[in-house]
């Protein structure tokens, strides 16, 4: 199986095996294994994949999950947590397996998380992190391809080219971010004045944009074209233009959320969605809305602001910042809500979208909601 078949099946059984709660050994079974395999790596041969190997050589000695191997020389140490583990409080453990080899590189993941710790930085265990790839990320069987596959460990210098490549990736995920950052400005701007073609485009980029927002846009044109314009001028299908956005919205909602609520689990056809928590779901609905140009429509469904301390209370206080979420478009979306409060208006806002019946599921307290409903 390719690695970009298989990360597909493994994202559209996360939500299940996070709800459950897989533990270590089913995480190295379900998860870190076969992307191994697909990774080139002959997990049957324990020689090659040797697990549980001693760096010291007695009892007292330190013992990574996976060390790998390639014409009998250490590789990369893999250590792997259970699904759901927070991986900041085991990076000291991980880097010690490193350090009692003298390696350098020591990868240490959940199996939705792979974190690559850099042993050469100087500064504590806890902060040694070079790069974190999600499995949920599209990009993820790129990403692993260039910095875990059996091929780029059979390359010479495959150590020293190591850290350069991890600095690449980070920047790249870096600049996705700030793309989709850069694209929610520009599709407000074209909603307030700018023409909705080319130029309009070019002169909101030049016009609205900090400098180093304008640098990327315009490496980035052509891509922002597409997707703004595109989509602007012919709105997209349903099946690969709004849930596209819609997925696009969420990841974003969820990357700059805090930690995920192991209470909340969301899922489109199968595949995770990133929003971790009612107000992450909530706040990305109306990123979609903004993002098609329906500003008005959203605001007929939803409470929005002008100031996050513009709603009062009875007793004619305002409302904490913390009770609103902030969009694209620098309005607040008022968020202080009940999961019920929530879900009526995200039902009422994926119908709204014409997503179809159900396709949307949400696992809440260990209880199942199927949206929209009717």
């Amino acid at each position: 199986m390719s690695l970009a078949t298989l990360l597909q099946e493994i994202r559209s059984d996360l939500i299940r095996w996070q709800q459950a709660g897989l533990n270590e050994s089913q995480t190295i079974q379900a998860i870190v294994l076969p992307i191994l395999s697909a990774l080139g790596w002959d997990w049957r041969n324990p020689f090659e994949v040797y697990p549980q190997k001693n760096s010291g050589g007695t009892s007292g000695g330190f013992i990574p999950d996976f060390t790998l191997f390639l014409d009998d020389q250490e590789k990369l140490l893999v250590e792997v947590k259970a699904l759901n583990t927070n991986l900041s409080i085991h990076r000291a453990q991980a880097v010690n397996y490193a350090n009692s080899i003298g390696h350098r590189w020591v990868v240490l993941t959940n199996g939705q998380e792979w974190e690559f710790l850099d042993n050469a930085l100087q500064v504590p265990a806890s902060e040694k992190l070079s790069l974190t790839i999600q499995t949920s990320d599209k990009k993820a069987e790129d990403y692993l391809e260039q910095v875990m596959s059996k091929a780029f460990w059979s390359k010479p210098r495959a150590k020293e080219s190591l850290a350069e490549i991890l600095r690449q990736i980070n920047l790249d995920i870096r600049n996705r971010l700030k793309l989709s950052e850069i694209e929610n400005k520009l599709r407000a701007e074209l909603q307030e004045g700018f023409t909705k073609d080319i130029k309009g485009l070019k002169r909101a980029i030049e016009l609205t944009l900090e400098a180093n927002e304008r640098e990327l846009a315009n490496d980035q044109l052509d891509e922002l074209a597409t997707r703004i314009l595109g989509q602007t001028i012919n709105p997209p299908s349903l099946e690969k233009g709004i849930t596209f956005i819609l997925r696009e919205c969420m990841n974003l909602v969820g990357e700059n959320a805090g930690l995920r609520s192991s209470d909340f689990l969301a899922s489109m056809h199968g595949e995770r969605i990133e929003a971790r928590s009612w107000r992450d779901f909530h706040s990305g609905l109306a990123e979609v809305f903004l993002k098609l140009g329906r500003q008005e429509d959203l605001e007929q469904i939803t409470q929005i602001y002008s100031t996050p301390t513009e709603r009062l209370k009875a007793n004619g206080e305002p409302y904490p910042e913390s009770a609103y979420r902030k969009l694209s478009n620098g309005r607040w979306l008022y968020t202080h809500l009940s999961a019920k409060d929530h879900m009526r208006i995200c039902n009422t806002l994926l119908k709204e979208l014409s997503i179809p019946t159900k396709s949307i599921k949400i696992l809440y307290r260990s209880e199942e909601f199927e949206l929209p409903n009717l």
